[in-house]
């Protein structure tokens, strides 16, 4: 899986590749910011203090 093996003659599928690594990135970003809101507001905090 990585892109790096793939040879210089396919430039859409490593265009597509890296397409869909910045959309995991940016659908990582989002969850790890709803992750810290949640925690600051003390939903998960709460839950593993138990």
């Amino acid at each position: 899986m990585k892109p790096r093996n793939f040879p210089s003659s396919m430039p859409k599928e490593h265009l597509a590749g890296f397409s869909f690594i910045f959309t995991l990135r940016n659908e990582l970003n989002v969850f790890l910011m709803s992750y810290n809101i949640w925690s600051s507001s003390g939903l998960l905090t709460t839950r593993s203090s138990i």
